[in-house]
């Protein structure tokens, strides 16, 4: 005889509770809620089958899905006055440049109800390609670690009391610096001359990247410190020795748009890439042929090739297959004649002077090779940044205004910087943040983030880039230029200064109109006419 055993869903059934008779005379019983199935103690001491827990497991993915399907709730708030340039829901883009002392580039400031989103590149200009450090940059205007304010022996003050201990910290005796990255703005230029004027501040350059050996050959070699403007769009043959102009080094956005120019069959045939590097980059991994060399040999394959090209130089001892493809390069060098471009990533004079030679050699100097004397980029000088920490460390600087680099960071000798840092009688930073270098002097005067400045930048002689501002300062910052000017004794916001600039640099110029400015605010750009350089002559000594 079977044993018909009876089961109860719970203690409510067993005896027959009022709550329970009234849910089973429903025809569709409510079912139970999950929250309460869940957190039913029993549950976790259930033994639970393999089949169960899948079904468990089956049903709360399910359920999951189907909460997040949901559509949040937004209330919208219209505009009272409308502003006539913003639509809601629809994007306004602005003209504007980048530059943060290594990449520069022409770009469009995409902004959504006023507020900046995205940084894309502005195809009409000349100089309209980004990278991710561009495309990144406006997450740097929401950082909530940014200054806030003007700070002062540690402590938020007012632009006011700052501007006072700043222009009574400059009128001590002793060296007064202000030490930057590399100018490229005319109006940032303007402002350090009043403050040379009226405070007797000097100005030393310093890249936190150093070029300052290639732009000390061409002072050598043409009697113009600039660092070359290469132009590989002319190039047919390029020999890069550990420069990553792809990657890293130099105007590398710039020189990836113009190379690739000439890696297209359809434009008349392909250029020729050889790379001698100690590890893999992206120049090597898109090069013809990839050379691996030791970081001590990049002086001797820059030596051997100027010897295969012009058989100058003493003779060079290299491995027989480091050798080989030097000989190969040199080949094509010579059959591209002008056309060919020779780059060194190496800091070092020596170097730099033979890789001189080779382009010269070449006859590449105003083909693909230009040494435009203004402006030029790669400004910084090792020499001056090295005796200044000398004279820090001496006690000879009582005051030191320091913008937009991170010398506690990025000092070749850190601890000497730090140590004569903290000998300065008053020093300033300008950053954003509270960085390695700023945190250790005695004031910081937050600049605007590019995207809420106005500011010209200029790469090329025949035009003035501007830099407009998308949004207004969220903070209580103010752009350097105008820090500048206050403790130079003359006052003025950053438009004016801007505006000042350029229609007393170019009266005489028929472009420069109200009309023409705004053409120029539009598109992002200002051009202009100079007198044209005269081409770069050879004014150093041969290598002996």
């Amino acid at each position: 005889m079977a044993d018909n055993k009876i089961y109860w869903s719970g203690l409510e059934e067993l005896d027959r509770t009022p709550e329970f008779e009234r849910i089973e005379s429903q025809e569709f019983p409510a079912e139970r809620p999950v929250d309460d199935f869940i957190a039913d103690d029993r549950l976790q001491r259930a033994n639970t089958g393999r089949r169960d827990f899948l079904k468990f497991m089956g049903f709360s993915v399910t359920a999951a899905t189907l909460a997040a399907c949901e559509t949040p709730v937004v209330k919208s708030i219209p505009y009272t006055n409308k502003p006539e340039e913003i639509t809601p829901g629809v994007a306004n883009y602005y003209a504007s440049t980048y530059y943060d002392g290594h990449d520069f580039v022409n770009v469009l400031v995409k902004t959504r109800e006023g507020r900046p989103i995205f940084v894309k590149s502005n195809t009409e200009t000349g100089y309209g390609r980004v990278n991710a450090r561009v495309n990144a940059s406006v997450l740097g205007l929401y950082d909530s670690a940014r200054l806030q304010a003007p700070h002062l022996n540690g402590e938020a003050t007012t632009w006011a009391s700052l501007d006072a201990a700043v222009q009574k910290g400059l009128s001590g005796s002793g060296r007064k610096v202000l030490l930057t990255g590399t100018v490229m703005s005319p109006s940032m230029k303007r402002a350090i001359s009043a403050l040379a004027a009226s405070a007797g501040v000097e100005h030393v350059q310093c890249d936190a990247v150093s070029y300052s050996a290639t732009t000390e050959a061409m002072s050598v070699d043409y009697g113009r410190r600039v660092f070359p403007s290469y132009q590989f769009g002319n190039a047919e043959t390029v020999v890069a020795l550990n420069a990553d102009f792809l990657g890293t080094w130099g105007d590398n956005v710039w020189y990836t748009a113009e190379w690739a120019k000439t890696r297209r069959p359809e434009n008349g045939g392909m250029s020729r890439l050889h790379a001698f590097e100690s590890g893999m980059s992206l120049t090597g991994s898109n090069a013809d042929s990839r050379t691996r060399v030791k970081p001590s040999e990049q002086g001797r394959v820059a030596a051997a090739l100027l010897r295969e090209i012009s058989g100058e130089g003493a003779a060079v001892s290299l491995d027989e297959t480091t050798m080989a493809s030097v000989k190969a390069a040199a080949a094509d060098l010579k059959k591209s004649g002008a056309k060919g471009l020779v780059v060194a990533g190496d800091n070092d004079l020596a170097t730099q002077r033979i890789v001189s030679a080779i382009n010269r050699t070449l006859g590449a100097v105003g083909t693909t090779v230009e040494l435009h004397e203004n402006p030029s980029l790669y400004q910084g000088d090792d020499k001056a940044f090295a005796q200044l920490v000398t004279d820090m460390n001496a006690g000879k600087v009582a005051a030191l205004i320091v913008d937009g680099i991170n010398p506690s960071y990025h000092a070749a000798d850190v601890a000497s910087f730090n140590a004569g840092l903290d000998k300065v009688g008053f020093s300033v930073s300008t950053a954003l943040f509270a960085d390695e270098t700023g945190s250790r002097c005695t004031a910081m005067a937050p600049a605007h983030h590019w995207l809420e400045a106005w500011n010209d930048l200029q790469i090329d002689p025949n035009r003035i880039d501007l830099v407009q501002p998308a949004i207004q300062p969220l903070y209580n910052t103010r752009h350097t230029a105008e820090s500048l000017m206050n403790w130079a004794g003359q006052p003025v916001d950053g438009y004016t200064l801007l505006r000042q600039t350029h229609s007393a640099a170019y009266t005489a110029d028929a472009m420069y109109t109200d009309q023409n400015w705004n053409t120029g605010v539009h598109n992002g750009f200002l051009a202009v006419s100079i007198p044209e350089e005269a081409p770069a002559a050879f004014t150093g000594a041969d290598l002996g």
